[in-house]
């Protein structure tokens, strides 16, 4: 069996620090979304993080210029011209970044815009992007659909975003904001209206078995309408239909974290055909029962653990419960808010 670093290392998620083992590695930002507005007309600008580790700036430089060429050498098929449309040096407070507009549709004229601002801030490579439509009903337009749509106001907002973020060598120090990778979104400056994000953490054994862990981030309104117990039985229902995986409730139980009260559970699941057992641990915490008190620095989170192994063959996730119920209980026992979210340093 395996065992787990005993070296931890401390991560900035969102609002959150989390303490986990050295060898679960640095995350993967599978999803980011900052939101403008919170009517039906809101405007967003999505974050991506291509590089999981510190990166210097030649190999920023490299991965940039990568993505340039890919777009100017691709063409969309109906139109016979480069997706890429434009491209632009955008001066930041942590060096230029690069500003590319395409065709988001590679086959027909009836295509959006994509921007994406490429920006490098003290070794995280950075990419904010935005979509800009035609207004009214883009099937009435005649001709190329993309040259009735005004690009400008998604890159001003993309260009406003990067003047204001920040990097942090310590996450443990990290100030007033939303943190992605070590750097520092602050939404007074930033003036954006919501915050979501989910960062992945894996290890991974061989071809076919991992253990994964996600912590999502949902904002000040992200909450869930339903608690963590009701979706809980919900699934337990459902599952109990299946033979196989047979499938027990560990347990359940509500505890007290800086920040608010969450619900936590696990479960088992055993593949009786090839004698493997899968284990789910699941946190997320209440919604507060004044809508006042809503609020950035408290935001909806939620924190999976989960091993996945394959039905068939001869993999199995290294890991006995207790082994996993141990790191759990002292990984999520570290859940914070950073010192500069009301947090202590």
């Amino acid at each position: 069996m395996d065992t787990f670093s005993t070296h931890m290392r401390t991560h900035c998620v969102g609002r959150y620090l989390i303490d986990l083992s050295e060898d679960m590695g640095s995350p993967r930002l599978a999803y980011s979304t900052f939101y403008f507005g919170l009517d039906a007309d809101f405007k967003k600008v999505e974050v991506q993080m291509p590089e999981r580790e510190l990166i210097d700036h030649d190999r920023f430089s490299v991965l940039v210029t990568q993505r340039r060429n890919e777009l100017r050498d691709n063409k969309n098929e109906e139109m016979k011209i480069p997706l890429l449309l434009a491209e632009e040096i955008v001066p930041t407070p942590n060096g230029e970044g690069l500003l590319l507009r395409y065709l988001e549709n590679r086959n027909f004229n009836i295509s959006d815009i994509d921007s994406e601002l490429h920006v490098y801030v003290r070794g995280v490579y950075l990419v904010l992007r935005a979509s800009s439509f035609v207004p009214g009903n883009p099937f009435r337009i005649q001709g190329d659909h993309y040259k009735a749509i005004d690009p400008v106001p998604s890159e001003n907002r993309l260009k406003h975003f990067a003047q204001h973020l920040t990097g942090t060598e310590n996450p443990g120090t990290a100030g007033p904001g939303f943190c992605i990778g070590n750097v520092l979104f602050p939404q007074p400056a930033i003036g954006y209206d919501e915050e979501k994000a989910t960062f992945t953490f894996r290890k991974k054994w061989g071809e076919s078995v991992s253990l994964n862990l996600d912590v999502s981030m949902g904002g000040k309104y992200g909450y869930e309408r339903t608690s963590l117990f009701e979706l809980w039985d919900r699934g337990l229902r459902e599952m109990s239909n299946f033979e196989d995986p047979m499938v027990r409730q560990l347990y359940r139980r509500e505890r007290t974290l800086e920040g608010g009260v969450f619900q936590e559970a696990a479960l088992q699941a055993y593949w009786s055909r090839s004698r493997k057992a899968d284990f789910k641990f699941h946190l997320q915490n209440l919604r507060p029962e004044e809508e006042a008190k809503l609020a950035f620095e408290r935001p909806a989170i939620s924190v999976q653990l989960e091993t996945d192994s394959p039905e068939k063959g001869t993999e199995s996730v290294p890991y006995r419960q207790d082994d996993l119920q141990r790191a759990w209980n002292q990984w999520v026992g570290s859940l914070r808010l950073s010192p500069g979210n009301g947090g202590a340093r």
